[in-house]
């Protein structure tokens, strides 16, 4: 940081921001340089995420904060019974 150069002459550093697959990030939301958010986390809209998150977390708020862990689903399979309806 130096005084005598403008702001512009100083440069800058980025690190990027990283938004795992499957998550959900709402309208107007804000999230800063070097955020990653886990698979499936979700960012409730005009939230500013200014840290990282873990996987499944629901976030919200200015600053944003955890509100919920969303638990894995369980497995769905279809019922082994017979269909009057299909042929």
């Amino acid at each position: 940081d130096d005084l005598e150069l403008g702001p512009n002459e100083q440069g800058y550093t980025s690190e990027g921001i990283t938004i795992g697959a499957g998550s959900w990030v709402g309208a107007g939301s804000i999230i800063l340089d070097g955020v990653r958010l886990a698979p499936k986390s979700v960012v409730g809209a005009g939230a500013v995420v200014t840290k990282s998150f873990e996987e499944r977390e629901i976030v919200v708020g200015v600053p944003a904060r955890a509100i919920h862990r969303k638990l894995n689903p369980p497995s769905v399979q279809a019922p082994e019974h017979d269909n009057p309806h299909r042929n």
